[in-house]
């Protein structure tokens, strides 16, 4: 008797909740007889809400520190800065704290930056928010 395990995994949100089907076995008649289901896994899907309350603090010609509320359920934040006047922003992914500081800034420059709350849900299902609006700040003249 020949052993025939196939495994899919598939995820669909329907209505807010991510379905995982997983592992089949099929083991009569060279794998040809009727398949035998070995694991399903469903949950809810965590949708991230996006960050609020986003501010800057302690504001030098040099630094600042970036904080925004907690998002319920965010594993991680993901954050955008940038001068206003750039194209291009600079990334920090995968902060497990609400701020960050940032040094090396410019002085008498208006700066701006977003963040993106990063959630997971048993371990099967990550999700990011959108990015939140702009929060602008500026440094102090030297």
């Amino acid at each position: 008797m020949k052993k025939v395990i196939s495994g899919i995994l598939a995820a669909t949100l329907l209505g807010g909740v991510c379905y995982f089907v997983s592992c089949t076995k099929n083991e009569t008649n060279g794998g040809q007889g009727p398949s035998q289901t070995l694991g399903t896994q469903a949950g809810k899907a965590i949708i991230c809400a996006v960050p609020t309350g986003l501010t800057a603090s302690n504001v030098t010609a040099t630094s600042a520190v970036l904080s925004w509320s907690q998002v319920h359920k965010a594993l991680a934040y993901n954050v955008t800065f940038k001068a206003v006047s750039e194209t291009s922003g600079h990334n920090i992914n995968h902060l497990i704290n609400t701020s960050v500081t940032l040094s090396s800034l410019t002085p008498n420059t208006q700066y701006e930056f977003e963040v993106q709350s990063v959630c997971a849900s048993n371990g099967f299902y990550n999700s990011e928010s959108d990015y939140s609006s702009f929060y602008i700040f500026q440094t102090l003249a030297q």
